[in-house]
């Protein structure tokens, strides 16, 4: 009887633990795999919005410089240019600010630092794929996912063409634009861009 209390004590003592551990585990494996991780989440989109979609395009620009995508989403009205970040604290800025506010969550790192504006890169990104392909940078969204426990809300962005946005949120940002009452790509036009972007990709090569 002894045996089977102490049995049930440890087990319960290793559940309680687990349970107390999960979210650190989980954020550890997240933060160096959240690529692969949001990966998914951006493919699970696609495939319920019936959209297009490459995964980690690297092109070579005409100014022989590299563009690295982390996805490039086509969808009916726009092509999502969506880069990944995780950061495990909180945010505070505006977009037209030059740096951020960082204030990390982790123990090992200042409790305050300043990161690059995390739009301003992807708006680079846009401008050299809109030379690659010959659009308009309009037909683009600059769309910047973190993590879900990242807190963002004392971070300001107001154009309608950027976004930085919680990775749970992407279906729903990617409906509300594609909903807007514009007119659509043209679909023979918007398969040949994605085959060839496809044939350019540097990934495997």
């Amino acid at each position: 009887m002894l045996a089977l209390f102490i049995t049930f004590g440890v087990l319960l003592l290793l559940v309680s633990l687990a349970f107390l551990l999960y979210p650190s585990i989980r954020r550890s494996y997240l933060k160096h795999h959240y690529v692969k991780a949001y990966g998914r989440g951006v493919y699970s989109v696609a495939n319920n919005l019936d959209f297009y979609l490459i995964n980690r395009l690297i092109l070579e620009a005409p100014d022989d410089s590299k563009i690295k995508v982390d996805h490039l989403l086509f969808g009916d009205k726009y092509i999502y240019v969506i880069k990944d970040y995780f950061l495990y604290g909180a945010l505070e800025g505006k977009e037209v600010d030059h740096s951020f506010i960082f204030y990390s969550m982790n123990k090992k790192d200042n409790l305050k630092s300043y990161l690059d504006n995390l739009l301003v890169e992807n708006d680079k990104r846009i401008e050299k794929l809109a030379m690659i392909t010959g659009n308009k940078k309009t037909f683009f969204m600059n769309i910047v996912i973190l993590n879900n426990d990242c807190d963002i809300s004392r971070l300001q962005v107001e154009n309608k063409n950027r976004f930085i946005i919680h990775r749970k949120d992407l279906k729903k940002v990617v409906e509300t634009l594609e909903a807007k009452d514009i007119a659509p790509l043209e679909k023979t036009k918007l398969s040949y861009l994605v085959h060839d972007l496809a044939k350019l990709n540097l990934r495997d090569k």
